[in-house]
């Protein structure tokens, strides 16, 4: 199966009309079961799903949050990605530099 880019993985929200989005539906906006979005927001690290609030019994989240983490999220993997091929070829010099 071909990889997707990064660009292709960031979901485009400006079809979602609604100012808060519930945790089902946001799972449903950025293609991932539910539970995995609910443990990814019950991680101790901030960054690890977007910021979550709740109102009543249920949480809720934003399409701006969600933007936000999506772009802490892939400006994490592109360093991390940097670093391993800086590590694994420790010669050659990135491109970007």
């Amino acid at each position: 199966m071909p990889r997707k880019s990064e660009a292709e993985n960031v979901v485009d929200l400006q079809q979602v009309p609604r100012l808060q989005l519930s945790i089902e539906e946001a799972a449903a906006a950025l293609r991932m079961p539910v539970t995995t979005l609910d443990l990814l927001r019950k991680d101790p690290d901030p960054n690890a799903a977007p910021y979550f609030f709740m109102v009543g019994r249920r949480w809720y989240t934003t399409v701006e949050l969600i933007k936000e983490w999506q772009e802490t999220f892939i400006g994490k993997r592109r360093e991390v990605i940097s670093r391993a091929n800086a590590l694994a070829n420790p010669g050659e010099q990135s491109l970007s530099e």
